[in-house]
């Protein structure tokens, strides 16, 4: 029987159990993980789209996303928790070596079965609290 109160951090280390917000993270991640790769549905590929620099740059093929200018009319702290404005930062804020695991330029060479649960772990050990 579990105490009254308990922190169920500790409990969910040994399963490998990630935060809520860690967890809300690494679902977005994922979903930008689909559109990097072109197989997320239409209606995610218009919210999320990849950096295409203006000029040829050796950052086109980075593997990044861009995200939307936020000067727009309205409350500027409800638009910077929109899913197309904190995805892309978070996708970009990944170590490069996840990123290029999975960016557009893999696309062909890499197999089908081995590309999502690569990128799962290696997101979810980047996302994983340090004990």
């Amino acid at each position: 029987m579990l105490p009254l109160i308990w922190c169920s951090t500790s409990r969910s280390l040994p399963t490998h159990w990630l935060p809520i917000a860690a967890r809300i993270r690494f679902k977005s991640l994922v979903l930008a993980f689909q559109v990097a790769r072109g197989t997320a549905p239409p209606y995610l590929q218009s919210l999320i789209t990849p950096y295409i620099p203006a000029r040829p740059l050796r950052s086109a093929s980075s593997g990044k996303l861009s995200a939307p200018s936020l000067r727009l009319p309205g409350s500027r702290s409800s638009q910077s928790r929109l899913f197309s404005v904190l995805t892309p930062r978070w996708w970009n804020d990944l170590l490069q070596s996840v990123i290029s695991r999975s960016g557009p330029q893999n696309h062909l060479r890499s197999s089908a079965r081995d590309s999502r649960p690569t990128f799962s772990d290696f997101t979810t050990t980047e996302l994983c609290p340090s004990n």
